[in-house]
């Protein structure tokens, strides 16, 4: 995977993801634990999407480190 990793397939497969949320209210400051659909049975499903989509396993520990969308999109890329 490595560099084909960009941030508009990130969103737009976030976006997908999130009860299809407009890609476009997604960015890369905001916190995903301010979503509406955000919970902690999401944040499971979340971490399985992350590896099934990208082949990354993350923890939950990783997972509650993160505070942003670009969080999560740069610890998938440093692990790809």
């Amino acid at each position: 995977m490595g560099s084909s990793l960009n941030t508009a397939e990130f969103f737009d497969k976030m976006s997908n993801h999130l009860d299809d949320m407009p890609s476009e209210l997604l960015k890369p400051e905001q916190s995903f634990r301010d979503i509406p659909q955000w919970s902690s049975i999401q944040a499971l499903v979340f971490i399985a999407f992350i590896n099934q989509e990208y082949r990354v396993a993350i923890s939950q520990e990783e997972l509650s480190k993160a505070e942003t969308f670009q969080d999560i999109f740069e610890l998938i890329k440093a692990k790809s």
